[in-house]
């Protein structure tokens, strides 16, 4: 089960990469990676019902179990996929706006991607947090 969940959720990723080159076919790609950031959210709150403990390594090796601030990741990239839907059918937009528009995405990638770096970096009162981090 792990592996075919797995392999869909590759198979996902990989079709909004495609989808979000061609103009034509921008929307539809932020349609499937906003259902795929709902998948996201919606197993790692069930991971987190079942207290099953897993970790997430999308981003690298990290040891921190899964927890509130994932959820809170995919929804915030939930949202921006729907609201970049509406952009996607302007025709031709203006280079200073795209312009824009990456160097926010660029930005924005590296704090999703660096996350728990971030927060391992902030203080805490979490002893469980910076004794898992450790590990």
């Amino acid at each position: 089960m792990e592996t075919t969940v797995g392999i869909v959720f590759v198979a996902a990723e990989t079709s909004i990469v495609i989808l979000l080159v061609p103009q034509q076919t921008v929307d539809i790609g932020l349609l499937v990676a906003a259902a795929t950031l709902a998948c996201f959210a919606a197993f790692t709150y069930w991971i987190m019902r079942k207290h099953i403990g897993a970790s997430c390594h999308c981003f690298g090796p990290t040891s921190s179990l899964l927890s509130a601030r994932h959820i809170s990741r995919d929804f915030a990239l939930f949202v921006l996929a729907v609201l970049g839907i509406p952009g996607a059918a302007v025709s031709s937009p203006d280079i200073r706006i795209v312009t824009v528009c990456v160097l926010t995405g660029v930005i924005f990638a590296f704090s999703v991607v660096f996350l728990d770096d971030i927060i391992y970096l902030l203080p805490t009162h979490d002893p469980d947090f910076v004794e898992n981090r450790s590990n």
